[in-house]
Protein backbone atom coordinates (compact mmCIF):
# COMPACT_ATOMS: atom_id res chain seq x y z
CA UNK A 1 0.00 0.00 0.00
CA UNK A 2 2.98 2.25 0.15
CA UNK A 3 3.36 3.03 -3.67
CA UNK A 4 -0.56 4.53 -2.81
CA UNK A 5 0.62 6.64 -0.41
CA UNK A 6 3.84 7.57 -2.02
CA UNK A 7 1.34 8.00 -5.32
CA UNK A 8 -1.28 10.36 -3.10
CA UNK A 9 1.58 12.26 -2.30
CA UNK A 10 3.09 13.40 -5.54
CA UNK A 11 -0.12 14.34 -6.69
CA UNK A 12 -1.24 16.54 -3.70
CA UNK A 13 2.48 18.27 -4.47
CA UNK A 14 1.53 19.30 -8.32
CA UNK A 15 -2.02 20.09 -7.05
CA UNK A 16 -0.30 22.62 -4.42
CA UNK A 17 2.75 23.66 -7.09
CA UNK A 18 0.34 24.14 -9.54
CA UNK A 19 -2.96 25.38 -7.95
CA UNK A 20 -2.20 27.37 -5.07
CA UNK A 21 0.97 29.09 -6.40
CA UNK A 22 -1.39 32.21 -7.11
CA UNK A 23 -3.71 31.69 -3.79
CA UNK A 24 -0.76 33.03 -1.01
CA UNK A 25 -2.76 35.26 0.78
CA UNK A 26 -1.64 34.79 4.23
CA UNK A 27 1.25 35.30 6.88
CA UNK A 28 3.46 33.54 8.99
CA UNK A 29 5.34 34.40 12.02
CA UNK A 30 8.45 32.85 13.95
CA UNK A 31 8.39 33.37 17.81
CA UNK A 32 10.16 31.80 20.94
CA UNK A 33 10.15 31.87 24.64
CA UNK A 34 13.83 32.91 25.19
CA UNK A 35 16.71 34.27 22.68
CA UNK A 36 20.13 32.06 22.46
CA UNK A 37 22.19 31.76 19.31
CA UNK A 38 20.82 28.18 18.76
CA UNK A 39 17.21 29.44 19.20
CA UNK A 40 17.84 32.00 16.66
CA UNK A 41 19.22 30.24 13.99
CA UNK A 42 16.44 28.00 14.13
CA UNK A 43 13.92 30.50 14.19
CA UNK A 44 16.19 31.83 10.91
CA UNK A 45 16.15 28.46 9.36
CA UNK A 46 12.45 28.14 9.76
CA UNK A 47 11.61 32.13 8.75
CA UNK A 48 13.90 30.88 5.23
CA UNK A 49 12.11 27.75 4.60
CA UNK A 50 8.19 28.88 4.91
CA UNK A 51 9.64 32.33 2.77
CA UNK A 52 10.43 30.35 0.53
CA UNK A 53 7.30 27.84 0.31
CA UNK A 54 5.08 30.53 0.93
CA UNK A 55 3.58 30.51 -2.63
CA UNK A 56 3.19 27.02 -2.63
CA UNK A 57 1.70 27.27 0.57
CA UNK A 58 -0.81 29.64 1.56
CA UNK A 59 -0.36 30.25 5.31
CA UNK A 60 -3.14 31.87 7.06
CA UNK A 61 -1.90 33.09 9.87
CA UNK A 62 0.43 30.26 10.69
CA UNK A 63 2.19 30.85 13.92
CA UNK A 64 5.22 28.80 14.95
CA UNK A 65 6.28 29.31 18.93
CA UNK A 66 10.10 27.73 19.66
CA UNK A 67 9.06 27.06 23.37
CA UNK A 68 12.20 25.74 26.15
CA UNK A 69 9.40 24.61 28.51
CA UNK A 70 8.17 22.17 26.16
CA UNK A 71 9.50 18.86 26.85
CA UNK A 72 6.44 16.22 25.92
CA UNK A 73 5.82 16.23 23.27
CA UNK A 74 8.19 17.86 21.06
CA UNK A 75 6.00 19.07 18.93
CA UNK A 76 2.23 20.20 18.04
CA UNK A 77 -0.44 21.95 16.41
CA UNK A 78 -3.27 23.59 17.89
CA UNK A 79 -5.87 25.62 14.86
CA UNK A 80 -2.81 27.10 13.05
CA UNK A 81 0.19 27.62 15.82
CA UNK A 82 3.00 25.03 15.90
CA UNK A 83 4.87 24.86 19.26
CA UNK A 84 8.26 23.24 19.21
CA UNK A 85 10.60 22.01 21.86
CA UNK A 86 13.79 23.92 21.76
CA UNK A 87 15.12 20.98 23.80
CA UNK A 88 15.80 18.75 20.45
CA UNK A 89 19.06 18.79 20.07
CA UNK A 90 20.49 18.15 16.57
CA UNK A 91 19.25 20.87 14.54
CA UNK A 92 18.40 18.06 11.45
CA UNK A 93 15.93 16.81 13.88
CA UNK A 94 14.47 19.87 14.91
CA UNK A 95 13.86 20.66 11.21
CA UNK A 96 12.33 17.13 10.66
CA UNK A 97 9.97 17.99 13.36
CA UNK A 98 8.96 21.13 11.96
CA UNK A 99 8.61 19.39 8.84
CA UNK A 100 6.31 16.72 10.50
CA UNK A 101 4.41 19.14 12.35
CA UNK A 102 3.92 21.41 9.29
CA UNK A 103 2.77 18.60 7.40
CA UNK A 104 -0.31 18.43 9.94
CA UNK A 105 -0.75 22.08 8.99
CA UNK A 106 -0.63 21.31 5.15
CA UNK A 107 -2.91 18.45 6.05
CA UNK A 108 -5.38 20.44 8.29
CA UNK A 109 -5.04 23.96 6.46
CA UNK A 110 -4.46 23.76 3.25
CA UNK A 111 -5.98 20.70 1.42
CA UNK A 112 -8.87 20.86 3.61
CA UNK A 113 -10.61 24.03 2.61
CA UNK A 114 -10.90 23.25 -1.26
CA UNK A 115 -14.78 22.80 -1.55
CA UNK A 116 -15.21 22.13 2.03
CA UNK A 117 -13.97 18.42 0.77
CA UNK A 118 -11.23 16.77 2.81
CA UNK A 119 -8.59 16.02 0.36
CA UNK A 120 -6.60 13.82 2.98
CA UNK A 121 -9.57 11.37 3.09
CA UNK A 122 -7.90 9.93 -0.13
CA UNK A 123 -4.66 9.15 1.81
CA UNK A 124 -6.83 8.26 4.87
CA UNK A 125 -8.88 5.53 2.90
CA UNK A 126 -5.74 3.41 1.60
CA UNK A 127 -4.62 2.20 5.28
CA UNK A 128 -7.43 3.59 7.33
CA UNK A 129 -11.00 2.27 8.37
CA UNK A 130 -11.44 4.99 11.17
CA UNK A 131 -8.86 7.67 12.62
CA UNK A 132 -7.17 4.72 14.84
CA UNK A 133 -8.78 1.54 13.50
CA UNK A 134 -6.08 0.49 10.24
CA UNK A 135 -7.51 -2.04 7.34
CA UNK A 136 -6.74 -5.76 7.93
CA UNK A 137 -4.72 -5.80 5.36
CA UNK A 138 -2.18 -2.81 6.58
CA UNK A 139 0.88 -4.39 9.10
CA UNK A 140 3.46 -1.62 10.57
CA UNK A 141 5.61 -2.31 7.70
CA UNK A 142 3.13 -1.02 5.41
CA UNK A 143 3.72 2.38 6.95
CA UNK A 144 6.76 4.45 6.92
CA UNK A 145 7.40 4.54 10.96
CA UNK A 146 5.86 2.80 13.86
CA UNK A 147 4.86 6.30 14.64
CA UNK A 148 2.96 6.71 11.21
CA UNK A 149 0.83 3.84 12.22
CA UNK A 150 -0.80 5.24 15.21
CA UNK A 151 -3.52 7.06 13.61
CA UNK A 152 -4.15 8.11 10.19
CA UNK A 153 -3.28 11.87 11.08
CA UNK A 154 0.60 10.62 12.37
CA UNK A 155 0.25 8.80 9.37
CA UNK A 156 -0.11 11.64 6.95
CA UNK A 157 2.21 13.61 9.20
CA UNK A 158 4.91 10.81 8.56
CA UNK A 159 4.11 10.19 5.08
CA UNK A 160 4.80 13.89 4.39
CA UNK A 161 7.86 13.89 6.62
CA UNK A 162 9.30 11.14 4.79
CA UNK A 163 8.48 12.10 1.34
CA UNK A 164 10.36 15.21 1.77
CA UNK A 165 13.54 14.19 3.32
CA UNK A 166 13.97 10.47 1.74
CA UNK A 167 12.08 10.96 -1.69
CA UNK A 168 14.03 8.97 -3.63
CA UNK A 169 13.96 6.26 -0.66
CA UNK A 170 10.44 6.51 -0.52
CA UNK A 171 9.28 5.79 -4.38
CA UNK A 172 12.06 3.01 -4.01
CA UNK A 173 9.95 1.24 -0.75
CA UNK A 174 6.62 2.15 -3.12
CA UNK A 175 7.76 0.04 -5.74
CA UNK A 176 8.58 -2.82 -3.92
CA UNK A 177 5.36 -2.89 -1.45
Amino acid sequence: MLSNRYLILSVFFSLLVFSQVSAFSGDFSVTSSGNTPSIEKRKSIITTLLGHYATIFPYKTLSIFIDERLIEPRGKIYWSKISLSSRVLRDGEFIKLFVHEFGHYVDLYVLFPVAWKDSSDDFYRISWKDTTVKKASEWISSFVSWYAATNKYEDFAESFTFYIFHNTYFADKALKN
